[in-house]
């Protein structure tokens, strides 16, 4: 099982937003290879002991299981940069995929948009992995459609 090191304490910060990423070479067939992601999440260990909010991934991509992606359990989160805040999360998965028990996903956004450089697109990344490290789904690509607003403080 490959593993994504994280730093540790972890980094207050916050994550608002969601959109649409279109990756051409996972589309095949009725699957249009896109993946929607919706986060509202926020970190500020002077209020809250753990990361609260919510993570959503809706896939509909080729070479993994397709479904919703939920999490609400945030265990690792680190962000860096100020002109492009990149964050990294790691959460346990809400029990939701009934052929899979245990899973995790690492979550990487890179806030690359801003109202000076419009051509730029957010990245976002993701890998879910069941408890034996079994790939059920990954993606990279641009938010081709929406936004994510990244806090570092």
């Amino acid at each position: 099982m490959a593993n994504i090191p994280a730093f540790m304490p972890l980094d207050r910060c916050s994550a608002q937003g969601g959109g649409l990423v279109k990756i051409e070479s996972r589309a095949v067939g009725a699957i249009n290879g896109t993946f929607k992601i919706e986060i509202n999440f926020d970190f500020n260990p002077a209020i809250h002991e753990n990361p609260i909010g919510s993570l959503r991934i809706d896939t509909k991509l080729s070479d993994g299981t397709n479904g919703e992606f939920k999490s609400s359990t945030f265990f690792s989160v680190n962000v860096h940069g100020k002109h492009n805040p990149t964050l990294f999360i790691t959460a346990n998965m809400d029990e939701n995929l009934p052929n899979y028990k245990g899973c995790k996903m690492w979550l990487m956004i890179a806030n690359n948009k801003n109202t000076e450089f419009r051509g730029t697109f957010d990245i976002i990344s993701f890998v879910v992995q069941d408890n034996k490290g079994q790939l059920i789904n990954y993606g990279t690509g641009q938010l081709v459609e929406g936004d994510i607003k990244i806090n570092g403080y």
